[in-house]
C-alpha cells in the first residue's frame, strides 16, 4: 500500500474517533445539564458549534491545559478561542467567564 494512502486512512480514523468521543461526552453532559446549550444559544445566536463545545468544557470547570489536550490543540489556541468567546458574549476581561456560563 502507498504510504500516503495509509496516512490518509489513519487521519480519517483519528477524525472519527475524536467526533465519536465528543458525541458521547456531549450526550452525557446534556443528560446532566439539558438546557445549557439551548439557553446559551437563545441569548447568543452568533455562537458556533466550536464555541458551544468550548463553553461546555469551561462550564465543567476544565482548565485551558485540559481543554487543549481533549481537543488536540495548543493551550495558546484555547486562550485565543476564549478571548474570542468573551467578545461574542459581551464580557470584559474583568468578568469571570466560568461564573457567567454557570448562570445558564
Amino acid at each position: 500500500m502507498e504510504k500516503g494512502l495509509l496516512q490518509r486512512i489513519q487521519e480519517d480514523i483519528d477524525v472519527k474517533i475524536k467526533a465519536d468521543s465528543w458525541e458521547r461526552f456531549d450526550l452525557s453532559f446534556q443528560a446532566v445539564h439539558p438546557h445549557f446549550q439551548t439557553n446559551l444559544l437563545e441569548k447568543h445566536l452568533e455562537l458556533t458549534p466550536n464555541d458551544l463545545k468550548l463553553c461546555t468544557f469551561i462550564r465543567m470547570g476544565m482548565s485551558i491545559k485540559d481543554i487543549a489536550s481533549v481537543l488536540y490543540l495548543s493551550p495558546d489556541s484555547i486562550k485565543v478561542s476564549r478571548s474570542r468567546l468573551r467578545k461574542k458574549l459581551g464580557l470584559t476581561t474583568v468578568q469571570n467567564l466560568e461564573g457567567f456560563l454557570l448562570t445558564y
